[in-house]
């Protein structure tokens, strides 16, 4: 992540996947979700259908956003896989026809960074998902971003019914950015926290589906809501039963759709929902995220010179808790001219202070405030005087020197011999005149 035109760039497309889900239900159309506690919501909206879409129709799928009124968006790097179901790839049900711009930049200059399906197109990236059966698109805003509040559709996809059975709609990169500026400097570089919920497709029955409704970071101990609502079956029949096993040795049946469940550790834990509706029983099994209740703190320190100068220096963070009676040191990091970023991990949740040092850089703070679970981001814009970097000695000059020293030498050396030889045949010649002014 070095260089700040990249983080500006494509550093807003960046890390984390909270999972979630949203089910496309027939003949039900699941509407937009509302953010949830100040926390912004990404997630599949389906076009409402009914019947059952034939085998060759279409039909369009939305991703959309809502942002909490304290978030925004400057870009994102959202994927989405239509051939899974149950950590199974479940072969050619649907297949991703094209992609669709949505109006989350509308009327604004943006840059599209992919716009890739089926893995043909634009930043089309196999490590990503991209692949048959994914659609891929990433966009940033090249200006102000979009202000929260108010909610979006970052891109639509038209996908075209091939095959018989039931798979995800499923976000499997759903990374947002929010670069709100600091008055006076550039943007502050943040990760949007959000919840994503995913779709899903059934022409085959019964489709059991689930989300996490909330909250958007798992913790030991904080409740989890589970909502199945999104189950359905293409006959027609009601679900009346859900049977939960929570994968932490907990099981509960319920008629009602929502659950409350409460993990004791972090961890990855299999979470299974046995959904019936009438005689029929199917299960889904989804993955759920319990992060450790530490946080970490990644701080961009970016120097600001005079103008027309440039910096080379490093730049030193200290970190100190404030949640105690006194600050206390948590460590110190040292961010050299080719780094971008600091990090600081394994820290509890609560109000930090981060002191800045270094060459040209004179008694700077900036206040911090760490999450439970999660990694925030921080752009710090520190004013710095001029700094000139050390000299270095100049090795290329030293050896073409020392060529032409030796150049010189060797010209004088040879200079030389033909001196002393020339005298040698001079004496000669001078030697034999005589011998011969003798004979005559």
């Amino acid at each position: 992540m070095d260089g700040l035109i990249s983080r500006k760039l494509l550093g807003r497309i960046l890390i984390i996947g909270l999972l979630a889900s949203l089910g496309l239900a027939s003949p039900s159309l699941f509407h937009a979700a509302q953010a949830q506690s100040g926390v912004s919501v990404m997630y599949v909206s389906p076009i409402s259908v009914l019947p059952v879409p034939a085998i060759n129709s279409t039909f369009q799928v939305s991703v959309g956003l809502n942002l909490s009124s304290s978030d925004g968006i400057s870009g994102y790097d959202v994927l989405l896989r239509s051939d899974f179901f149950n950590d199974s790839y479940v072969g050619q049900v649907l297949k991703p026809l094209s992609i669709q711009a949505g109006n989350v930049f509308q009327g604004r200059d943006n840059l599209t960074l992919a716009n890739c399906v089926n893995n043909i197109g634009s930043g089309c990236d196999p490590t990503k998902g991209d692949g048959f059966g994914a659609v891929h698109s990433a966009m940033t805003v090249l200006g102000d971003p979009v202000p929260g509040g108010q909610s979006v559709t970052l891109f639509s996809a038209t996908f075209k019914v091939v095959g018989t059975g039931v798979t995800l709609l499923q976000i499997v990169n759903d990374n947002v950015t929010y670069d709100p500026p600091v008055p006076g400097y550039g943007p502050n570089n943040l990760i949007v926290m959000h919840l994503t919920y995913d779709g899903i497709f059934s022409n085959n029955g019964l489709a059991p589906f689930f989300n996490v409704a909330s909250p958007a970071i798992r913790l030991p101990g904080v409740p989890v809501i589970f909502d199945a609502s999104a189950s359905f079956s293409s006959s027609g029949s009601p679900v009346t039963g859900y049977s939960w096993d929570f994968g932490d040795g907990v099981k509960n049946i319920t008629t009602i759709p929502r659950i409350s469940h409460l993990f004791d550790k972090a961890g990855g834990y299999r979470v299974a929902l046995n959904a019936t509706a009438g005689s029929l029983t199917r299960e889904i099994v989804r993955i759920v995220i319990v992060s450790s209740s530490l946080g970490a703190l990644k701080i961009f320190p970016v120097p600001v010179p005079p103008s027309n100068a440039s910096y080379q220096g490093s730049i030193t963070v200290s970190l100190f808790n404030l949640t105690g009676s006194s600050a206390s040191l948590i460590g110190t990091r040292i961010k050299p001219p080719q780094s971008s970023w600091v990090l600081f991990s394994g820290l509890k949740a609560g109000d930090y202070r981060a002191d800045f040092s270094g060459d040209g850089v004179t008694g700077f703070s900036k206040s911090e405030s760490v999450t439970a679970g999660w990694t925030t981001w921080d752009t710090v814009y520190i004013p710095v005087t001029v700094s000139i970097p050390p000299t270095q000695p100049d090795y290329a000059l030293s050896l073409f020197l020392g060529v032409v020293g030796i150049g010189v030498s060797l010209a004088a050396a040879a200079l030389l011999l033909r001196r002393r030889s020339e005298r040698k045949q001079a004496r000669k010649v001078r030697t034999k005149t005589r011998k011969g002014s003798r004979l005559s």
